[in-house]
């Protein structure tokens, strides 16, 4: 469990959130439900401007919560409310029910939250991308735009599932940056939104590769 841990810490110090963007199975369920909910609605749905920059803070108070209930009990205290250790518990009726019942609340919540708002528990609620925001603010892999090559199509600011207004910006710096590589990939224009680290230009499926590598590597 700690190689895990340095390996994810080395991951994000490098990547930013990618592990959250790329690797994270909770996210993908997550996505799964968006995806679903923009097929439904025809677009994707966003999240009043003032709640959402209220609830963004939220994981990081869980995050706060979560460390220090951890070294009061010397337990996996956030174990009981965790919905993806109620999803591994799915098949285990009484588990589900009993120890992980607040979990397993959470997961249906998340759910059906993502159906309407993308990532809803990545961008509200989850520690482990409290902690990925912060240490992300480190990493140099950052995503740039031109401003002469954009065409202000605004497909890359609608790809975007953390709901950053990418088209007005000339460099994503903000914690909430999936590191997904989606805008990159939505952008019809080439040379004019790029992953940048340090000053190299990388792609987004070399990077898809090198975070796996390191990740499943380690």
């Amino acid at each position: 469990t700690m190689a895990l841990f340095f390996v994810f810490l080395i991951l994000t110090l490098l990547f930013r959130r990618a592990f959250c963007g790329l690797l994270c199975p909770f996210g993908t369920m997550q996505e799964l439900f968006g995806n679903l909910g923009v097929k439904v609605f025809g677009r994707r749905l966003v999240m009043p401007y003032l709640p959402d920059r209220i609830l963004r803070y939220a994981k990081y108070v869980v995050l706060l919560i979560t460390v220090a209930m951890a070294w009061l009990t010397g337990t996996l205290w956030f174990q009981t409310y965790d919905p993806w250790t109620a999803f591994g518990h799915i098949l285990s009726l009484d588990e589900l029910l009993s120890a992980y019942l607040i979990g397993f609340i959470v997961l249906l919540v998340t759910l059906v939250g993502s159906f309407f708002y993308d990532r809803f528990f990545c961008k509200y609620f989850c520690p482990l991308g409290a902690v990925n925001a912060i240490l992300g603010k480190f990493s140099h892999l950052i995503v740039r735009r031109d401003a002469e090559a954009c065409i202000n199509c605004s497909l890359c600011s609608q790809a975007c599932p953390a709901n950053i207004d990418v088209e007005h910006e000339l460099s994503v710096t903000s914690a909430e940056c999936l590191s997904c590589g989606k805008c990159v990939a939505a952008c019809p224009k080439k040379g004019a939104l790029d992953f940048k680290f340090w000053r190299w230009t990388i792609s987004p499926l070399l990077i898809l590769a090198l975070v796996a590598a390191l990740y499943f590597g380690g």
